[in-house]
């Protein structure tokens, strides 16, 4: 069950909003800062983590290392689990592309459920971004669907 309350204080311009989630025995509460230039940071921040997400599967579904490339900067580290070690974009773009094109007629990725937890300094976070891959391919002359659900966890520095 989700509960929510909001409420504006004679004293401020700004909404406040509780949000109180009570499920398998864990309550979990989000109070939203009065601050609006807070807000407005974080805000943009999430925003920015979820289109570069979303741009990071749009270039695999497109097999465009370019903008998967382009979803990182430039100095990140790729650590994802049928890798033997940690690689940057440009090595991860290029063997992503190449392995999908080889395997697969298309692949479409679809994201949901984001969680995205901005530190307290404003410069890192951390999300977690559930997906649906579809990945199509060719058994036995017939195109089907091989494809996969999971989480994508990740940690993030905002550039300014």
């Amino acid at each position: 069950k989700v509960f929510a309350h909001s409420t504006r204080p004679a004293a401020s311009p700004y909404l406040v909003v509780v949000l109180v989630c009570v499920g398998a025995g864990v309550i979990e509460s989000l109070l939203l800062s009065w601050s609006s230039a807070k807000i407005s940071r974080e805000l943009a921040s999430t925003e920015q983590i979820r289109l570069f997400a979303t741009l990071y599967c749009r270039g695999i579904d497109r097999l465009n290392p370019q903008l998967i490339e382009n979803s990182f900067v430039e100095d990140a580290q790729i650590d994802v689990p049928n890798l033997a070690e940690t690689v940057s974009p440009k090595r991860f773009a290029a063997e992503a592309t190449s392995l999908l094109s080889k395997r697969f007629v298309a692949t479409q990725h679809l994201l949901s459920n984001h969680i995205i937890r901005l530190a307290d300094d404003g410069k890192t976070a951390v999300s977690e971004i559930s997906f649906k891959a579809y990945h199509w391919q060719k058994v036995d002359g017939e195109v089907v669907d091989a494809g996969s659900i999971g989480r994508y966890l990740d940690r993030w520095r905002l550039c300014p």
